[in-house]
This record gives structure tokens, C-alpha cells and sequence, in this order.
């Protein structure tokens, strides 16, 4: 808990108010691997969503590398 107090502590300067900006660069800095996992589950839950609504078929899904 305290390095979280820390690390925003650090972005949000001596007011203790982040900007939109700032909070945008502790997230992508300090948060990127979380961001981009959930960004994968959350794709994911929408294709799933997708394909039990039948807007897509399991065909017309392809994976690229």
C-alpha cells in the first residue's frame, strides 16, 4: 500500500492532484502489463459475446501472429 501512495505521490506533485495527462503516464508506466492483459480479457469477452449472439461464426475468426 505504501508504494502505491508512493507512486502516486511521484506523478501527482506537491498539490497531490493528478492531470489527465499524468494519470495517463502512470498508467501506461507503471500499469502496462496489467493494461494490456485486460484489454486482451476484455476482447476476448467481446468475440465470446459476439459469437453466442450469432453477429459472428466461428469461421470468419482468424488469428494473426
Amino acid at each position: 500500500m505504501v508504494n502505491i501512495i508512493q507512486v502516486f505521490h511521484s506523478y501527482s506533485g506537491k498539490d497531490c492532484k493528478l492531470k489527465k495527462k499524468d494519470l495517463k503516464e502512470l498508467i501506461n508506466s507503471q500499469m502496462s502489463s496489467f493494461v494490456k492483459v485486460s484489454r486482451i480479457i476484455l476482447y476476448f469477452q467481446n468475440v465470446t459475446r459476439l459469437l453466442s449472439c450469432g453477429v459472428l461464426s466461428r469461421g470468419s475468426l482468424r488469428m494473426s501472429a
